[in-house]
C-alpha cells in the first residue's frame, strides 16, 4: 500500500512538472526543439542581421556591409554582394529591392538595389554610438523602419527613460527619425505588460532563471500573420512578443545550448522563424523554427 501511494504522488508529480513546463511555451515555437541549424561560412562567424527576401535570408556580419544570400532549401549560401562599405553594421531589413541597413552609431544606409546597380545613400539620425542601435526591421504598415536601441535609451541627456529599452521609428516618407519613442519597454514594470497575470508568471519564471537580469534588444522582426513584434536579447536570454499596444503579450527563453549569442531574427512568410547567432571562435549559424499554429 505505501509502494502504491509513493507511485501515485510521483506519477502526480511528473503531471504538475509537465504541466509547468508546458505553461512555460507561451509562444508558437519550442525554443527547446529547433527544426534545423545551418552551419555557415567562416565569414560569417560574426554574423549580425538578417532579413527575409522571397524565400531567402539575407545575412550581414559586423565589420562590413557586405551581403549574402542564403537559402534556406539549399541549405546554403548561394550569392554574396560586395559593398565596400566598412563600419559596424548590426542589422539588415528590406522593402522590396530596396536594403536598409543599420550601424551601431545610429546611422542608416540605404542600398536602392542590393543585387543590381548599387545607389547607397546613407542618414545621419539623432541616434549616436551610446544608444547602441542593434535592431533594424520594416513596417509594412507605416512604411517605417523601427530601430531598437540596446544600450541608452534617449537622444538626449535627459535620463528621461532610465530603466528602459526604447524603439525609435524612422519615417520612409519623410526620411527622418521621430524624436519620441515609438515603444518603452521595461520587463520590470508591470504596465509593460499586457496584463498583470503575465507579469506575476513572467516574475515566476525569472525566480527559475536567475541568469534573466536585464533586456538589451539585437534583433526585431514582425510576426507576418498577426503582425506581433519580436524582440531578441542575448543579455538575459529573452525573447519578448509586444502586441500592436508594444506591450509584452509573450515571452520566451533562448537556451544556452541552442544559442551561442542570438544576434538577427526573422521570419518567412508561412510563420517559420529564424534567428542567427555569432560563432563565438567557430562559425556562425541559423536556426530555423517551426511555427505551430
Amino acid at each position: 500500500m505505501v509502494h502504491l501511494i509513493l507511485l501515485l504522488m510521483l506519477l502526480l508529480s511528473s503531471c504538475t512538472s509537465q504541466a509547468q513546463v508546458k505553461e512555460e511555451i507561451l509562444i508558437p515555437y519550442d525554443l527547446n526543439k529547433p527544426a534545423e541549424k545551418y552551419q555557415l561560412p567562416l565569414e560569417l562567424a560574426e554574423i549580425s542581421g538578417i532579413a527575409s527576401n522571397k524565400g531567402l535570408i539575407l545575412c550581414i556580419q559586423d565589420e562590413r556591409a557586405d551581403i549574402f544570400v542564403f537559402d534556406p532549401g539549399q541549405k546554403m549560401v548561394i550569392n554574396k554582394y560586395i559593398s565596400g562599405l566598412k563600419g559596424d553594421y548590426e542589422d539588415i531589413a528590406v522593402k522590396d529591392s530596396i536594403v536598409f541597413l543599420i550601424r551601431s552609431s545610429g546611422t542608416i544606409v540605404k542600398i536602392q538595389d542590393y543585387s543590381g546597380a548599387r545607389i547607397v545613400k546613407e542618414y545621419n539620425t539623432e541616434l549616436a554610438p551610446k544608444n547602441d542601435t542593434e535592431g533594424l526591421t520594416y513596417d509594412q504598415a507605416s512604411n517605417s523602419l523601427l530601430v531598437s536601441c540596446k544600450e541608452y535609451p534617449d537622444l538626449v541627456d535627459e535620463n528621461r527613460y532610465k530603466g528602459y529599452k526604447t524603439i525609435y521609428k524612422f519615417s520612409l516618407d519623410a526620411n527622418k527619425l521621430l524624436k519620441e519613442p515609438y515603444i518603452t519597454i521595461n520587463i520590470n514594470n508591470p504596465e509593460c505588460f499586457n496584463d498583470t497575470a503575465l507579469f506575476r508568471k513572467f516574475l515566476s519564471f525569472r525566480e527559475r532563471r536567475p541568469e534573466i537580469t536585464g533586456y538589451k534588444p539585437s534583433g526585431l522582426a514582425f510576426h507576418p500573420e498577426n503582425h506581433d513584434l519580436y524582440l531578441i536579447s542575448g543579455s538575459g536570454r529573452l525573447l519578448l512578443v509586444l502586441n500592436e499596444n508594444g506591450k509584452i503579450k509573450s515571452f520566451g527563453y533562448l537556451p544556452p545550448e541552442h544559442f551561442v549569442q542570438p544576434e538577427g531574427i526573422t521570419f518567412s512568410t508561412s510563420g517559420d522563424m529564424f534567428i542567427s547567432n555569432e560563432g563565438k571562435g567557430g562559425n556562425g549559424y541559423i536556426l530555423r523554427f517551426s511555427y505551430s499554429r
